[in-house]
């Protein structure tokens, strides 16, 4: 059954859909410089993982960074066992 993640975005779901993970939004940092980058905030995000039958979850990763307009881009592999997360999202993955 569908559930609500409050500040929740950009889910994805594993290859058989037993997880769903989905971008949290959790506050706001103050001014950022990274390669190329300056920003006066970004969205920190938590990672939260969500078994589908179980309806369990539980934080993956407790702080990411990004852009306040897009959460972090996170991609299954193949096999829907590991998650990629890359923050601040970039253009072009």
């Amino acid at each position: 059954s569908p559930f609500c993640v409050a500040g929740g975005a950009g889910g994805v779901v594993n290859a058989d859909a037993s997880f769903v993970a989905v971008a949290r939004a959790v506050g706001v940092t103050g001014p950022a410089r990274g390669p190329g980058f300056e920003t006066v905030s970004l969205t920190r995000y938590s990672i939260e993982l969500f078994d589908v039958a179980s309806g369990a979850s539980r934080t993956a990763i407790p702080e990411v960074l990004s852009w306040d307009y897009q959460a972090p881009v996170m991609i299954w592999n193949e096999a829907g066992t590991h998650l990629l997360v890359v923050a601040p999202s970039a253009t072009g993955l």
